[in-house]
């Protein structure tokens, strides 16, 4: 199941994140952004609770835009345009606290999850990570103030991607609102 649900989709139009809103978006991010989006065609959207399903940090900003993430695949890193246009929604967060100091310090720690594996029963700091998690454990100081929920059933700490839309963060955009 874990191995197809990534690639289910309930349709096979495009999204709703236009070239408009992409350009618009691409515009604002920046290093260690914080990107959450959403695609409301894929089928695991259905179970992930919320109003956001993915994760990512944007790692740099020169040439292509380009997000460490965790997905099914384990780590890895996608253009900030394939994150687009594979999604219904896009917002991004950034958190005042970061200083560009702090930014190559998350961004590096980030990239240091290279090998990790997906972790598919979102047990907390086990050694595998999942896409929110990532970003709560490369932000070594803290500085996001994350709440992490209690997962349903066993009570055990989960770090969502609204638990990051929560924390210390100002929304630079919003593909759902207007300008």
């Amino acid at each position: 199941m874990w191995y197809v649900m990534p690639y289910a989709r309930v349709s096979v139009c495009h999204t709703s994140m236009t070239t408009e809103k992409y350009l618009i978006a691409s515009a604002l991010i920046m290093d260690g952004d914080i990107i959450l989006t959403t695609d409301n065609r894929a089928l695991s959207t259905l179970c992930v609770p919320g109003d956001h399903t993915h994760a990512m940090l944007c790692l740099n900003t020169a040439d292509v835009p380009m997000c460490g993430q965790m997905t099914h695949d384990g780590y890895g890193e996608v253009s900030f345009a394939e994150a687009c246009f594979h999604s219904s929604r896009v917002v991004i967060l950034r958190c005042p606290m970061f200083d560009w100091e702090y930014i190559d310090v998350v961004v590096n720690k980030c990239r240091s999850f290279k090998g990790t594996a997906y972790d598919t029963d979102f047990s907390f700091q086990n050694g595998k990570s999942y896409c929110s998690e990532l970003i709560y454990q490369a932000d070594v100081e803290r500085r996001l103030n994350v709440v992490p929920s209690r997962a349903w059933g066993t009570g055990q700490p989960v770090v969502t991607p609204d638990d990051l839309a929560a924390s210390n963060v100002i929304v630079i955009y919003d593909s759902d609102k207007p300008d």
